[in-house]
């Protein structure tokens, strides 16, 4: 059974008195007028002091869903729901508040332009105004926890201005209306229409909560002709308010918030003339608090901290002690008391005046006990730097907070030009390397540099060595953003500067990890190697180091083999280094670190790619690997969450590493497994597998051969589904690769298909007409024979006359047609090439050539 809102008896708005800083908590959600509102309203109004405010929604919600409800109804009902966002939001953060405020304007609005002939319009109209006046007086709340937030300072007075001129609007169109409007008739009662009781009170409604946004406002603003202007616009209304028959609630508090205007006013007699008489007229225990609280902030105004501590010892011994609000002024009074102490140099008093306000903080909470931890960090920061310098540096610290860069480096700047020569380098350095970190979230870095060099001459040595690092830094960024040969040397120099004079300091180490990087960039790769090498065991950027250094030895390896030098030295040097390494790795079953996996990835393709290549080792350093992959993805309390994708990709280039490993060591069997299951990550490293496995082939014994080339070719097709990811001479690589597979199968023909499409390409390519030449060579049809000896014509032609590769082209030509059988043709090729190169190139060459010629007097006998 639903409660109902009285037909006849409607309370215009709900009471609710909770005060914070002597302003109501919550403008938007309603003021009591009478005592006998509705049961409906008091059992709404209930669950919102109880922060029941999902029941409160709900019932709401339910109640409008209903098609029975008449138009008043509906329209009380919306603003009792409005009310309830407003509430909700208010002890809610981030975007949760920010949909609730949203829900709060939405559902009044949307009733409004629904339904715009409802007799209870005027309502809706004041609570679509009250929404943005709850919302301005809460970040006006929040500027006062947070003084120095000028951007929430701006938000909460921009929306109270506007709140307060609309408010404004509506509370002269209420009155004017009402000096036209005729009596009610008893069926326009009925039907929803307001009484003239009712409808005075929602002008009063209207003119009280204008009152207090222009007291919000006024609150915001410095001392000047706006602020009084606002001041008198709320004074004026609390006065008339204030008069009794106006309703209880709204009579006191408009009584007390007279006091909060003529206080800050500096009217201190008359502020202190009202509270007397508002206190000596028994009001409720919340004014009472309000009340006694303003007592408080004019003698804290007034200068007269040890009379405000007075007044809150009194206060203390009744019997409901210190509220939250009594508390946090204690806690200003204190400090207030402290600083004067400080000035007569009272250190004694000075200290437990400190000492009682960290106390009473600690026991206050909620809001208040935030305003009080604020109060004493402020406290801390004006000791720290004192009343020139304390509030450009809160400032900034608010405004960078906040995510205003600008803002924050300006007031910085102004704190930094404020210090005097007296005021000491250690304070200087501390707010140079303050604005230096925001010049770098800028990512200005030469601002940055200039701020991070100019501290390293203030701080102490530590801080100096820090500092230092960071200028150099920022000069390696500039560097980065254009490389120039000005910034390369200035970065260079910048670092060996650094190692230089911070040698005994620990950001040394940074700065040879920082070397070694800029010489590894610039391709200097011996330079890094010895660098990266010098970085101690202990540091953090060692296992990096490793992994850099298994990289480099990787790149030199490579570069080698492109300029066809010799590189035994080298790989030698680097199986040496990079194993001595292994022994600064976790120790089974701990899991290694991406980065040592990657060292131990490296190692093991320098020792697939050795002139003597070990696959045993390889494939131990690779099933370690995939160790450290598996125990990675089993959840653990004392574990980070890994990075998955990172080690998903170390584990397909190890599983693609491992083929070449297994089938070195002839488990055939085993790589297959892992060329079945195989998802290609990296085209690249699966091709160097492949071009492994061709080595591999060569040393295979004959029973194995065709397991060998299952394998080459099952790896071979998987691959040549990524083609796209290869350049043109890899895409060779991977054709070659498939027709030897093919060859290795006994599938000739399969295999001489690719030579052809790859010649259809490339016509003059001589590697690829002697492996066509070989491959159908090999056979034994005649069509197959006369193909073979086209492509060896094909190479003889492309080479030199008499040249070592010319004569063995020519030799397989003569060779092929006594194969094929045209003896004439041989005996003729023979002939003329003996005639015309009778050395026939050397030894070697010419026995061959008479080794067929017997070939061919056997075949004319």
């Amino acid at each position: 059974m639903h409660l109902s809102i009285g037909l006849h008896r409607f309370a215009v708005l709900a009471p609710t008195i909770a005060l914070l800083a002597g302003v109501l908590l919550s403008p938007g959600c309603g003021f009591a007028v009478a005592d006998d509102d509705a049961p409906e309203s008091r059992y709404l109004r209930g669950l919102r002091e109880r922060r029941l405010f999902t029941i409160a929604e709900t019932y709401c919600l339910d109640r409008l869903s209903s098609e029975d409800l008449l138009p008043y109804e509906r329209a009380e009902l919306t603003v009792e729901l409005s009310r309830t966002f407003v509430a909700h939001a208010m002890q809610r953060a981030g975007q949760e508040q920010s949909e609730l405020w949203a829900r709060a304007q939405s559902v009044v609005d949307e009733q409004l332009e629904s339904d715009p002939d409802n007799p209870r319009v005027d309502l809706v109209k004041l609570q679509t105004l009250l929404v943005p006046a709850a919302r301005g007086g809460m970040l006006r709340r929040q500027s006062e926890l947070f003084p120095f937030n000028e951007q929430l300072r701006s938000s909460a007075l921009e929306l109270l201005q506007q709140a307060a001129a609309r408010l404004r609007d509506f509370e002269t169109a209420l009155h004017d209306d009402g000096q036209r409007r005729r009596p009610p008739t008893a069926r326009q009662i009925a039907d929803g229409a307001f009484t003239a009781a009712e409808r005075e009170n929602l002008v009063e409604e209207a003119e009280f909560r204008t009152a207090v946004a222009h007291l919000e406002i006024a609150r915001l603003l410095p001392a000047g002709v706006e602020r009084t202007a606002a001041l008198h616009e709320a004074e004026t209304r609390f006065q008339n308010l204030a008069r009794p028959g106006h309703g209880a609630d709204r009579m006191w508090t408009s009584r007390l918030l007279r006091i909060v205007v003529a206080r800050l006013q500096s009217d201190f007699d008359q502020a202190r003339l009202l509270a007397d008489g508002l206190l000596s007229s028994d009001p409720p225990g919340s004014i009472r608090t309000g009340a006694t609280a303003e007592q408080v902030r004019i003698d804290i105004d007034r200068g007269r901290p040890d009379e405000a501590l007075t007044r809150l010892l009194d206060a203390s011994r009744q019997p409901e002690g210190l509220s939250g609000e009594l508390r946090a002024l204690h806690v200003e009074a204190m400090l207030a008391a402290r600083k004067t102490a400080v000035e007569k140099g009272d250190d004694d008093l000075a200290a437990g005046l400190w000492e009682e306000a960290e106390r009473i903080c600690a026991g206050t909470d909620g809001v208040w006990g935030a305003r009080c931890r604020i109060l004493l960090e402020t406290a801390r920061q004006l000791d720290r730097y004192g009343p020139k310098i304390a509030p450009a540096v809160l400032a900034g610290r608010a405004a960078y907070q906040n995510g205003d860069l600008t803002s924050a480096i300006a007031h910085y700047s102004a704190a930094i030009d404020a210090l005097a020569a007296e005021d000491g380098d250690s304070l200087r350095a501390e707010l140079l390397l303050n604005r230096a970190s925001m010049f770098l979230e800028q990512a200005d870095y030469e601002s940055a540099s200039d701020d991070y060099a100019a501290a390293a001459r203030f701080a102490d040595a530590p801080g100096a060595a820090q500092a230092h690092l960071m200028h150099v830094f920022c000069l390696g960024k500039l560097w980065e953003a254009r490389p120039t040969q000005a910034r390369r040397e200035a970065y260079s120099s910048g670092l060996e500067e650094h190692r230089g004079r911070f040698a005994e300091q620990p950001t040394f180490d940074n700065a040879t990890w920082m070397l070694a990087a800029f010489e590894e960039a610039r391709q200097q790769w011996t330079v890094a190697l010895s660098l990266y090498a010098s970085i101690p065991v202990e540091h953090a950027y060692r296992r990096e180091a490793r992994a850099r250094t298994a990289a480099l030895y990787e790149r030199i390896l490579q570069r080698l083999a492109e300029l066809g030098q010799p590189a035994d030295e080298w790989e030698d040097q680097a199986v040496r280094e990079l194993t001595e390494m292994l022994d600064e790795l976790p120790l089974p079953p701990r899991p290694l670190e991406p980065s040592d996996a990657q060292l131990c990835l490296s190692l093991a393709r320098i020792l697939l790619n050795h002139r003597n290549p070990d696959y045993a080792d390889a494939d131990a350093l690779l099933d370690r690997v995939l160790a450290s992959s598996r125990a990675v993805r089993i959840p653990t309390g004392d574990r980070s969450p890994p990075d998955l994708p990172e080690w998903e990709r170390i584990e397909h280039t190890a599983l693609q590493l491992r083929i070449l490993s297994l089938a070195g060591q002839q488990r055939l069997r085993d790589a297959q497994e892992i060329v079945d299951g195989l998802t290609v990550d990296d085209a690249h490293v699966l091709l160097s597998v492949l071009n492994g496995l061709a080595d591999v082939a060569e040393s295979v014994g004959p029973e194995r051969k065709r397991a060998m080339g299952r394998l080459q070719l099952n790896a071979a097709q998987r691959l040549d589904e990524h083609r796209d990811q290869l350049d043109a001479a890899e895409q060779r690589l991977l054709d070659d690769c498939l027709a030897q597979a093919y060859a290795a199968l006994d599938r000739p023909n399969d295999a001489l298909a690719v030579y052809e499409r790859l010649l259809d390409a490339s016509p003059g390519d001589r590697s690829l007409l002697r492996a066509a030449a070989e491959l159908s060579g090999g056979m034994d049809g005649p069509e197959q024979l006369q193909t073979a000896k086209s492509y060896w014509r094909r190479l003889e032609a492309s080479e030199k006359p008499g040249s070592g590769p010319w004569l063995d082209a020519r030799w397989h030509v003569a060779e092929t047609a006594l194969r094929l059988g045209e003896l004439e043709e041989c005996r003729k090729l023979l002939q003329v090439t003996r005639l015309l190169y009778p050395d026939l190139g050397g030894p070697a060459t010419a026995e061959r050539y008479a080794d067929l010629e017997n070939r061919l007097s056997a075949a004319e006998e």
